[in-house]
């Protein structure tokens, strides 16, 4: 058995609630490629749809419910911004399994009215609203207290927190690693690709980098953030986002009780605009473009940067071989700022 098939071993070892059963498709865009003036092959892997109006973030959870499914509990306790396709999901899936849900939402009051937030109520999750300026950008300590509280009611929680609120976002990818890998196997896809696109923070990255390092793979993965790292807060603990993704890689493998030499290059900023959630009239084009060529629709906080990305990074680089834009969903997000078009959310 080789490195990567014994770490798929042990990664299908750990405690798993499955809520779809994959994989998500690989389209093959060539209208779009034209339309784009693309000279490389277009393929879209759909994770949006994994679930009506979800995204990547069901394949954090799957892994978050393995874990509650194995303590004994009888509620979880999580929490996000107020435009959280993360939170969203998450209240979709324990509305469905009747998982009492209670989150703590840090308001910034620049993305109100959110969808999200407005449909997160809908499905009966009990929120707590705390304000961002006042908390530094964590909720932390709040959730802390909800916890302390629903212990006294006799309630037993699940807080979901660091480290395996990590681990679980990590696993998550590393199946999707493992998925792309099986699915240029039995495709007619005619080589493996050369270069994969996300929009990442760093959890869905990391967990595609680490198992394409283990796996000796020279896929260029290219992480597109959705926010500047400097003022995030974690740019506090480790002011280089290279340095910090690094270490992320290194926490995933000592989990996994592996060693490989460790990189995270292809990591880029520049495509966030003005700020996170603004999007100026040029991503609002693409948008259309895309979604007139292609039916796929992106959103303006997180897929249509990380698009937009790709083409620049694709088109300087002259990139002519198979590239897979991965389509982490968020349409939610689209949706509200379609509705609550604004100034607010855009920029020049």
């Amino acid at each position: 058995m080789n490195l990567i098939d014994t770490v798929k071993k042990n990664i299908n070892d750990i405690n798993r609630y499955k809520i779809y059963e994959g994989p998500t498709e690989i389209e093959k865009h060539d209208g779009l490629k034209d339309a784009l003036n693309l000279d490389c092959n277009l393929y879209i892997k759909r994770e949006d749809q994994i679930k009506s109006f979800c995204g990547n973030k069901v394949r954090y959870i799957e892994y978050l419910l393995g874990e509650y499914y194995k303590g004994n509990y009888d509620c979880i306790i999580h929490g996000g911004g107020n435009t959280s396709n993360y939170m969203f999901q998450l209240a979709v899936i324990c509305a469905e399994l009747k998982i009492p849900l209670y989150l703590v939402i840090l308001n910034r009051e620049k993305y109100n009215p959110s969808l999200n937030l407005e449909l997160i109520k809908l499905l009966g999750a009990t929120l707590y609203i705390v304000d961002s300026t006042k908390r530094n950008g964590t909720n932390a300590a709040d959730k802390d207290h909800l916890y302390e509280e629903l212990i006294s009611d006799g309630r037993s929680p699940y807080k979901i927190e660091y480290p395996f609120g990590n681990i679980a976002a990590y696993l998550g990818y590393s199946q999707t690693y493992l998925e792309i890998l099986n699915q240029c196997h039995i495709s007619r896809i005619a080589e493996k690709f050369s270069d994969i696109f996300i929009c990442s923070r760093w959890h869905s990255y990391v967990g595609l980098k680490t198992l394409a390092l283990l796996n000796d793979d020279p896929v260029n993965i290219h992480c597109i953030q959705p926010s500047h790292w400097h003022g995030s807060g974690l740019d506090l603990i480790e002011p280089d986002i290279n340095k910090f993704i690094c270490y992320k890689i290194q926490e995933f493998l000592h989990f996994l009780n592996q060693s490989v030499k460790v990189n995270a290059d292809f990591i880029y900023e520049q495509y966030v605009g003005c700020s996170y959630g603004s999007a100026n009239k040029d991503i609002w084009d693409l948008i259309s473009k895309v979604a007139s060529n292609s039916s796929v629709l992106l959103d303006p906080i997180y897929t249509a940067k990380a698009f937009s990305g790709m083409l620049n990074i694709v088109k300087s680089n002259k990139i002519k071989s198979n590239v897979l834009f991965i389509h982490t969903g968020g349409q939610l997000n689209l949706f509200s700022q379609l509705i609550n078009k604004s100034e607010a959310f855009c920029c020049e």
